[in-house]
């Protein structure tokens, strides 16, 4: 082999594997953007439960409030002097919320029986 031939074919190896190397650098190159765009995805994703479950407590904490007002309300209406008697009058009345819904219900329509027919006897 010559010199020639011989720095040809190191020329055509270096190409190569230049050629590899740029291929590679690109898919590289084309992996990291891409990992950064879903860095950015998640980071957003990891804001957005972040800010859903700040919600969500402050509805639980709204829920509990709300639930303490309305227990207050209620200790307060059974110690009225005036609300007592009234609730005092209605259990003599036997108007209890419970008891008023069966008082009005819808009564089923009456099954309606149907005739048997009779067959007549065939005559022999």
């Amino acid at each position: 082999m010559d010199i020639e031939t011989c720095l040809w074919k190191q020329g055509q190896r270096l190409r190569a594997m230049r050629f590899r190397l740029g291929r590679e650098g690109r898919r590289n190159r084309r992996a990291m953007e891409l990992l950064v765009g879903w860095e950015g995805a998640a980071a957003e994703m990891e804001d957005q439960i972040r800010r859903i479950r700040g919600e969500m407590e402050r509805q639980l904490v709204a829920d509990i409030f709300t639930d303490l007002w309305v227990y207050d309300c209620l200790i307060q209406l059974e110690n009225d002097p005036l609300m007592r008697d009234a609730l005092q009058r209605i259990h003599a009345q036997n108007l209890h919320p419970r008891n008023l819904i069966y008082i009005n219900q819808l009564q089923p329509f009456p099954e309606r029986r149907r005739r048997r027919r009779r067959r007549r006897r065939s005559s022999p």
